[in-house]
């Protein structure tokens, strides 16, 4: 009888527990709108540069972005090469020109510009070459 008697005191403690575990277990964490906050911020070309075009000694202060172009501008440009680029060629400007394993070569241009590219890369008028895997 003393057997049943543990058993029972045992389950019933059990039992009582059960509704604070599973309180604790389905707990979800709600915000006040005090707490989530909305931060705008401008981005500008600079904050787009890659570490090499941002170095202060070596680095291209940029005022323009272009995306999957092939060529600059006059101005210094930050030139991102797409999946489709194969060649880039900068402006005038000093630029910084980052290109992908696909692309087979770039031509810097005129100015002081650091250029970014694949293993395979031809770099030409390159004040500073990286080369990436």
């Amino acid at each position: 009888m003393r057997r049943r008697h543990w058993a029972c005191l045992a389950g019933g403690t059990l039992l009582a527990f059960m509704p604070l575990v599973s309180s604790a277990l389905t707990q979800t964490i709600v915000f006040s709108p005090t707490t989530v906050k909305q931060h705008d911020a401008t981005v500008t070309p600079n904050d787009l540069r890659p570490a090499e075009c941002a170095n202060p000694v070596t680095g291209v202060s940029v005022a323009r972005v272009a995306v999957g172009s092939t060529a600059g501008s006059s101005t210094n440009t930050l030139l991102l090469g797409d999946a489709a680029t194969t060649a880039m060629t900068g402006g005038g400007g000093g630029d910084c020109i980052v290109g992908n394993s696909a692309v087979l070569t770039i031509d810097g241009g005129l100015g002081y510009n650091v250029c970014i590219g694949g293993m395979t890369t031809v770099f030409t008028n390159c004040a500073v070459e990286v080369r990436n895997p």
